[in-house]
């Protein structure tokens, strides 16, 4: 019986590969398709939309891209900034149009009074007046709401771009249900954080960005096929039933470990600092690993 424990786990920590292979390519894939979404939100926006105008067309040579007006989804990151930018460049030019009408003024004043040195002097106040007020202007409108670019994915960011508490407490209570406090860095993901702990511990130094990756790759192997050996001892319980098998395994994963056991370790958030779009991603991904460790495994057993 151990001999036949023994090689069904053999197996199924084989067919694992299999299941996280499948499982990196539903990554790749998803990522492709959100940067074609947002590629196509650019090209769809088009030069539609000025600073203080809902609709409209919008010179080209001076329009930002963006999504369209009637449709609800928040603006990029680039299309605030060349909102800031093109909200810039008008008020500074009607400030430098006002200045020089001030100059002209002032000039022609100047010349029938026979004093020019009175006359520059308003001149220079008025030009100093506009320039403070396109300056104080120019500030506002890059002040605005995404306008630095900021706040995508970093220590004020959750991953999927919503803003996070920066104070130390948590908007939600299940934000933090890590018993061990924080040990993932902000933006790191949950196998780097693991791979980083370990080879801080044993090394005594920090890894580099290159290490980082190659510890992080090194615990996602090494977690999969570590829980794709556990599958045989499901697989000989309940025999026959591959899909079923595959499908209940890729969720127990998803739901003990991603959702529990990895936040409980401090490796993530908490469920309710991400999205449901979030979670909803992370459950694909582990029914895909249990649906390709399951039919893989399925395949292997004539040969092991």
């Amino acid at each position: 019986m151990a001999d036949g424990l023994g090689r069904a786990m053999l197996r199924s920590t084989m067919a694992s590969l299999a299941g996280i292979m499948a499982m990196d390519l539903y990554f790749s894939t998803m990522k492709k398709v959100k940067e074609r979404r947002r590629g196509g939100r650019a090209e769809v926006g088009g030069p539609e939309r000025r600073v203080g105008e809902r609709t409209g067309p919008v010179d080209p040579a001076r329009a930002g891209d963006g999504p369209e007006e009637g449709e609800d989804r928040p603006w990029h990151v680039e299309e605030h900034r060349a909102a800031a930018s093109q909200a810039s460049d008008v008020i500074r030019g009607w400030s430098e149009a006002a200045s020089g009408e001030e100059a002209s003024e002032s000039g022609t004043s100047g010349e029938r009074m026979g004093d020019g040195p009175v006359s520059g002097e308003p001149a220079a106040e008025a030009g100093a007046s506009s320039e403070r007020t396109a300056g104080e202007e120019s500030a506002e409108a890059g002040s605005a709401p995404g306008a630095s670019g900021e706040g995508n994915g970093r220590a004020d960011a959750s991953p999927t771009g919503a803003e996070r508490p920066t104070d130390g407490e948590s908007e939600h209570p299940l934000d933090d249900i890590s018993l061990v406090g924080q040990t993932h860095e902000d933006g790191e993901p949950a196998t780097v954080a693991a791979g980083r702990i370990v080879y801080e511990r044993l090394r005594r130094e920090e890894p580099s960005r290159e290490k980082r990756a190659q510890l992080g790759r090194v615990v996602h192997w090494g977690y999969g096929m570590a829980v794709g050996s556990l599958f045989a001892l499901v697989d000989r319980k309940v025999q026959g039933h591959d899909l079923a098998t595959g499908l209940g395994y890729g969720t127990a994963l998803w739901l003990l470990g991603d959702e529990l056991a990895v936040p409980m370790l401090g490796l993530a958030d908490g469920p309710t600092a991400h999205s449901p779009g979030v979670h909803a991603e992370a459950l694909g991904a582990h029914l895909v690993y249990g649906l390709t460790t399951s039919a893989a495994n399925r395949a292997l057993r004539r040969f092991v």
